[in-house]
C-alpha cells in the first residue's frame, strides 16, 4: 500500500483509493496499433507544453498522456515522485494492450518520474525506449522546493498566457483563467515539494536517450552545472543512454519549435529503425 506525502493529518486509505481512481490516460493519436509513446506531464501538470512535439511525430506512432490529476481534483493529497511513478506505471500497465511496443517520454519533472517509472519495473518485464527532456540535475531537488509562489506564478502565468489565450473581457472566461492558473500553481508547489530529496534511480537495463538544452535556464535554476560534468553524472546513473543531444535552448524552448522537431525526428527514427 501507498503512503501518501501529506503536511498534516493522517494519510486515510481512501486518500489512497481517490489517487489511483484519479490517473488518467488520455488518447491524443491512434497511431497505427504497433507502437505506443506516452507522455507524462512536468511540474505545472498540463501536458499541453508536449503539442508541438506530438504533432511532428510520424503517424504510425500512437501518442498517450498523462496529466497530473491534481488540475481536475485539487483536494488530492500530494505524493512522492515515487509513489506518483508507482501509481502511473500501474494505470499504464492496466491500459496498455498484449502485443503493442511502448515508449516513455517526459519534460522537466516528466522525465524524472519516466525514469522512476523505469526504475519499478521488473527484470522480467519489456522496458521501454526512454526519452527523458532536460530533466533537471540529479541533485536537483534542494534547489527546486525552494522556489516561491511569486516566481511560480511568472512562470505559469507565461505559459498559460501563451497556451491559453484567455479572453479577459468576460468575467467567466476571467474566473475560469484564473482557477485554472491556481491548478497550475498548486500542482507546481506540491510536486517541487515532492522533489525535495528525491535522488534519480540508476537505470541499468532501460534504454535511454537525453536531450539537454544549453542555455541557462530563465528563472536561474541549475546554473552551477557545466555540460560536460552534467553529462558525465546522467552518463553514471543511464548507463544504456545511447546519446545525449545538447540543444541550444533554454528549459522551456526544448519543447517549442524548432526543438521540438529535433526531438520528433529522432523518435521517428526509433520508429522507422523498430518498422524495418
Amino acid at each position: 500500500m501507498l503512503t501518501l506525502v501529506q503536511a498534516s493529518g493522517a494519510v486515510t486509505a481512501a486518500d489512497e483509493n481517490q489517487w489511483a481512481d484519479a490517473v488518467r490516460i488520455d488518447q491524443w493519436h491512434a497511431g497505427a496499433g504497433r507502437e505506443r509513446l506516452y507522455l507524462i506531464h512536468p511540474v505545472g501538470g498540463d501536458v499541453q507544453a508536449y503539442r508541438e512535439l506530438a504533432s511532428a511525430l510520424h503517424p504510425d506512432l500512437g501518442v498517450w498522456v498523462i496529466a497530473d490529476p491534481a488540475l481536475r481534483l485539487p483536494e488530492l493529497t500530494n505524493i512522492s515522485v515515487d509513489e506518483r511513478a508507482q501509481l502511473y506505471l500501474k494505470a499504464l500497465q492496466a491500459h496498455h494492450p498484449d502485443g503493442t511496443a511502448w515508449r516513455l517520454a517526459g519534460w522537466s519533472f516528466g522525465a524524472w518520474v519516466t525514469q522512476a517509472m523505469c526504475s519499478l519495473l521488473k527484470e522480467d518485464c519489456e522496458q521501454p525506449l526512454l526519452y527523458l527532456i532536460d530533466p533537471p540535475a540529479p541533485d536537483a531537488g534542494h534547489e527546486l522546493a525552494q522556489i516561491g509562489e511569486a516566481q511560480i506564478q511568472q512562470v505559469f502565468q507565461r505559459e498559460f498566457s501563451a497556451r491559453r489565450g484567455v479572453n479577459t473581457a468576460t468575467s467567466t472566461a476571467s474566473e475560469d483563467a484564473s482557477r485554472y492558473l491556481q491548478s497550475l500553481i498548486v500542482c507546481c508547489q506540491n510536486n517541487m515539494a515532492s522533489m525535495a530529496g528525491h535522488q534519480p534511480e540508476a537505470l541499468l537495463r532501460t534504454p535511454v536517450r537525453l536531450f539537454i538544452a544549453t542555455q541557462p535556464n530563465p528563472y536561474g535554476m541549475g546554473s552551477a552545472w557545466r555540460i560536460a560534468d552534467l553529462q558525465r553524472a546522467w552518463q553514471g546513473l543511464l548507463p544504456h543512454m545511447s546519446s545525449w543531444e545538447a540543444l541550444d535552448t533554454d528549459h522551456y524552448g526544448i519543447v517549442a519549435a524548432p526543438w521540438a522537431q529535433v526531438i520528433a525526428e529522432m523518435i521517428n527514427a526509433d520508429l522507422s529503425s523498430i518498422k524495418g
